[in-house]
């Protein structure tokens, strides 16, 4: 009888068993999820204590996001973090401005607002960030 491999088993490591993580929300740190690596690669190497997988929100950040726009600082510089899209990476700089303080701002042209408050997200460079926010 042949014997097959089912995809996306995990091979148990022989240094670290299990090799579990912490799945953590990217947004806000928050832990979710405990995640059985195994063995990593060939060289079966010890997985990191906490690991953001994607970019999806936890069910607060969530929330957060839709009491107003998005607004994230990232670059087109690889920054060692996965590309939220293509060729830009997230810096980890982020916050929410609600639709009233678009719509009271002086720092976007009227086009601008209604672009904001139509795509409900913006992604800006470190430089526009901190010049909108501040650090």
């Amino acid at each position: 009888m042949e014997t097959k491999r089912l995809k996306n088993v995990i091979t148990f490591s022989p240094k670290y068993g299990y090799n579990t993580t912490t799945q953590v929300c990217f947004w806000c740190s928050k832990e979710l999820a405990i995640i059985q690596l195994g063995k990593i690669n060939d060289e079966d190497i010890k997985a990191p204590e906490f690991m953001v997988i994607d970019y999806n929100p936890c069910t607060e950040c969530d929330e957060a996001f839709k009491k107003g726009i998005l607004f994230i600082s990232a670059t087109n510089e690889n920054n060692g973090m996965p590309q939220i899209v293509p060729g830009i990476y997230p810096d980890g700089a982020w916050c929410v401005v609600t639709d009233e303080g678009i719509e009271e701002s002086d720092a976007f042209t009227e086009e601008e607002k209604g672009k904001l408050l139509k795509d409900r997200i913006s992604l800006v460079t470190p430089e526009e960030y901190y010049k909108l926010f501040g650090e």
